[in-house]
Parts: C-alpha cells; structure tokens; sequence
C-alpha cells in the first residue's frame, strides 16, 4: 500500500508530454556589423550636399568643393592682420605692379587670391564681377572675360571657373551670353522664385539663393505673406521659415524645368538650418557651424560586434530630393522675354533685398578701388 501511495506521487511530479513547455529560439537572419566607418554630422551632411565652408582661412573644411572670391573679401584681406590671411594680403601687393590703373589692379587682386584658393579646393572657383555694372550686361560680359584672361595667366583654366554675377534682367542676360561662350555663370542676389527661373532659362551652371537675407526681410516685415499656398499666418506668428522655403521653391523649380541649373544655398546660420536644406545641391557654411557639425557625432558607423550600424540614408534625411522636387509639381514661369516681365517676377521681397544687396555689394568694390588709388597716387577725382 505504501509502496503503491509512492509511485502514484512520483507519476503526479513527472511532466507529463501534453503539459511540457519547450521554448524554441526565434530564428533571425544574420546581419554583419558594419563595415563603414563612423562619420560626424558634417561627414553626412556631405553625403547628400556638396559643402562649401565661406573662409578662406578654414582649411581644415576646404580640402572638398569649390571656392569664392569676393570684393568683401579682399576687404577683409587688406584691413586684417590675421597672419592667415598674409598670402592674400601679398597676392594684392602683387596686383598694384600689374598696371596703374587702379580697376585694372582690383581685377589682377581677384585672379591672383582666386589662384591661391584654387590651390587649396578641388572644386570650382567663384569669382565676383564688378557689382557696379550690375545693370550694364555689355559691360560685364567684358569683365567676366577680362577676370578668364587674367585667371589663365596665373595657370587657372576658365574650367576651374565660375563668373560671380547679380541677379538683375542685365546680369541674366550676360549670364546667358557668356553660357553659350563657354563661361560657367554663378547667378547670385537671388530672392525670388522669379530671379531663379530667369536665371536658370539663361542656363546658368549655378543659382544662388540667400537664407538668412529672406529669413531677416520678413521678420521686419511681418505684415507680408511667407507663402501663399501655406496655412493661415494669423498676427502671432507663422511656422513657415522664409529663408528655407525659398530655397527649397527655387530647388524644387530648377529641378523640374531646368536641372542642369545647380542651386546653391548661402546665408546658413545654424546647424538646424544646414540640415533643414540637406540634399541641396550646395551648401555654403561659416566656419562656426561647420566645426560644430564636424565636432557633433552621429550613430553612422557604429559597431557593436553583433549588429549592423546605421547607414548614412538613416541617420541623415536629405529634405531636399528630386523625387520631391517632381512630387511639388512647381508650375513654370517665363519664358522671360523683357525686363518688364522679370521685374514683374521679382515681387516685393526679390525687388527690395536686390536692391540693397547691390548697395552693400559697390560699397565694397568703391572702398577697394579708393584704396588701391591712394596706394599708387591716383587721384580719385
């Protein structure tokens, strides 16, 4: 009896098969860890942008892209006593033993500091015509010329080059004729859709929107309409970021109707405004915010041992892409036959931010020219 109470206990503990619970591993597919190497915000942002850093003192940012010359900066060039910015400085003491007139210095100054960044960019060097003949096309097709000549001197090849020129009706149209001469044409002052589309029906290489000029025009002016197919802007305030909507319209457009036109940003004041453009075709920052997104680490690269690491595609969203460009469908303007119709285009932000950009752009070039005329005893009278 004992012996029979014993077994019927020990049959009570033992599992039986419709009880037991068998735990099966989930099978997963094997994923190697990541191959490529960890890369900062800038890094990335490089993946989906050409990025272009605006000093020429930076060249620890300047080994990729292009480069540019301006009359701002061999202002600052000349008034700095940065030991880095001495090259340029000699480079401009150089141009006054070119010729004695003192226009004709200004433009030796520009190809021989436009030589000297070639030297250090493997891209394109953009290379500002005189602003005063903004409204002369004649006049700075000869310039552009001239600056070609001078470059070729110097051992820079007009296809190193990019021709700097105002978004005006003449600049448009110098543009175009010298596009059909060879000459590649960075269209700049550019502040409306309208300036654009002009600018790329002309075939220039490069359009060049500016952010924070657009951003600033309507803070001060609240009154006017950020976009007009957005959402009601009522007195508190919009959501909608001129500056970055501007740029993404004008992408958007040459995209569509002329994607041989490359948009370049500029005007980049943060880091969230460099990502908000990510995928522009150029993007133009200031030393400041490109050291932050190179000093800014991302999990692109990441290796643990055991899983793959982000791509580059997941950890960076390129907001600017020409499958969105052709899903925004922008309606195409133009063609653009008189200056009429360009002014018509420009509306009320395009017309008064070019205008004061060229202010801003001869005062540069008049306060050079006066320097180097002291310099060799012209009179500027």
């Amino acid at each position: 009896m004992q012996l029979q109470a014993r077994t019927t206990f020990l049959n009570r503990c033992r599992p039986s098969a419709r009880s037991r619970t068998v735990v099966v591993p989930k099978a997963t597919a094997y994923v190697a860890p990541s191959q490529s190497t960890a890369a900062n915000e800038l890094q990335l942002l490089r993946s989906v942008s050409s990025v272009q850093v605006d000093s020429i003192a930076a060249e620890n940012v300047l080994s990729t892209g292009g480069g540019a010359v301006s009359f701002g900066l061999l202002m600052r060039a000349v008034r700095s006593e940065a030991l880095g910015l001495r090259p340029i400085e000699n480079a401009i003491a150089a141009a006054r033993a070119y010729s004695t007139d003192p226009e004709r210095q200004v433009e030796k100054a520009m190809a021989n500091v436009g030589a000297l960044v070639a030297g250090q960019v493997t891209g394109r060097i953009s290379t500002e015509v005189d602003p005063r003949y903004a409204n002369d096309a004649a006049k700075m097709v000869a310039k552009a010329k001239s600056l070609v000549a001078l470059y070729k001197e110097v051992g820079v090849p007009a296809s190193r080059l990019l021709m700097r020129i105002p978004a005006t009706w003449a600049g448009v149209q110098a543009c175009k004729e010298l596009e059909k001469a060879g000459i590649a044409c960075h269209i700049y002052m550019v502040y409306s859709v309208g300036q654009a589309a002009a600018a790329a029906e002309a075939g220039a290489s490069i359009v060049n929107a500016n952010c924070a000029r657009t951003r600033d025009f309507y803070d001060k002016n609240p009154g006017l309409i950020r976009d007009p197919k957005g959402p009601r802007q009522d007195a508190g305030g919009s959501p909608v970021d001129p500056g970055v909507l501007l740029v993404t319209n004008i992408y958007n457009y040459c995209k569509v109707h002329h994607p041989k036109s490359l948009v370049m940003a500029t005007g980049i004041r943060t880091r969230e405004d460099a990502l908000a453009l990510a995928g522009c075709d150029v993007l133009v920052l200031p030393p400041k915010v490109a050291a932050q997104m190179a000093a800014t680490a991302t999990t692109a690269g990441y290796n643990d041992g055991l899983h793959a690491a982000a791509s580059a595609e997941e950890v960076l969203d390129a907001q600017l892409t020409p499958r969105g460009a052709a899903d925004a469908a922008p309606t195409k303007m133009g063609p653009f036959k008189d200056e009429a119709s360009f002014q018509d285009a420009l509306g009320v932000a395009g017309t008064q931010l070019l205008t004061a950009a060229l202010k801003d752009a001869v005062r540069d070039v008049e306060a050079l020219a006066s320097m180097s005329k002291a310099t060799t005893g012209v009179s500027s009278t």
